[in-house]
């Protein structure tokens, strides 16, 4: 019995290694897109440049405020 735990102990720590070693030679590409992900939650969802114009019926993602256009990146 002390055997099979010993055994499936060093089994789990290869199988460990070889995870981590593949994991670090593929972790830039999987860094570039997780920069890219955090940098797309912190944007707003209307892009950088909304500007609204006038008074209407329209909602202002910006503000509380009725607008007659929205412009901007959608």
């Amino acid at each position: 019995m002390r055997n099979k735990v010993i055994y499936s102990g060093m089994a789990a720590l290869i199988l460990f290694s070889v995870t981590v070693s593949v994991i670090s030679e593929k972790g830039e590409p999987a860094a570039d897109l997780l920069r890219e992900n955090v940098e797309a939650l912190a944007d707003n969802e209307y892009g950088h440049n909304i500007y609204c114009l006038g008074y209407g019926s329209l909602d202002c993602p910006l503000n509380d405020r009725k607008v007659k256009v929205i412009t901007g990146e959608y």
